[in-house]
């Protein structure tokens, strides 16, 4: 063998190496281009159903602020297990407060923001951060209530007791209301919320 064909052959190696690298590279390139795309259109879908989530269908009546997360979150946050079994908070209540329906839908929009790239991202759940929203939703549940309590059935009214009555049904808790007044119960309320915050 002359050292010239060597040389040759390991040129000729080299360049098919190369070749199987690029292609490899491309087909890599094309398949992360195709994830991408699927990506963009699972946010683009995602976005779209987190503003349909807490409108009314159109097709069903009565199911504004209805969609089953929200009662899969407040089941999950107050009627769980372990630290999250707070049903405490609502003894002697017949029907969640406004406030803590608010609370929900704004950690539903907390949940869709851990998504707005199409991969989970972790998200803090703050008050500075989510404040506003919080009171924008608080706001829109108060008008809802506002224009409900005028007509033949209080649907805000029926949602807050709903809530409550399917969360205690779900952790298997028999449904309790306290005869003692609304402040007593209120009271007893944000003294456990101050004991929880405190730990």
């Amino acid at each position: 063998m002359y050292p010239d064909h060597h040389l040759h052959t390991n040129t000729a190696h080299s360049r098919r190496m190369l070749s199987t690298k690029q292609s490899r590279a491309a087909r890599l390139a094309s398949k992360i281009a195709r994830e991408i795309s699927v990506l963009e259109v699972t946010t683009t879908r995602l976005r779209r159903q987190h503003r349909k989530l807490l409108r009314a269908s159109t097709s069903l009546p009565n199911s504004l602020f209805r969609a089953p997360i929200i009662q899969q979150v407040f089941n999950y946050n107050w009627f769980g297990d372990g630290t999250f079994s707070r049903g405490s908070y609502f003894a002697g209540e017949a029907k969640v407060p406004l406030v803590t329906v608010a609370l929900v839908m704004t950690a539903v929009d907390c949940i869709f923001d851990s998504w707005t790239s199409g991969k989970y991202g972790s998200v803090k759940f703050s008050a500075d951060k989510y404040g506003p929203q919080h009171r924008q939703n608080l706001k829109r549940l108060q008008e809802w209530k506002g224009f409900t309590e005028k007509e033949e059935e209080d649907l805000v009214n029926m949602l807050q007791e709903d809530l409550l009555r399917n969360a205690r049904a779900a952790a298997g808790l028999a449904l309790e209301v306290s005869q003692e007044g609304d402040e007593t119960d209120e009271e007893t309320m944000l003294a456990a919320f101050r004991a929880n915050q405190a730990v």
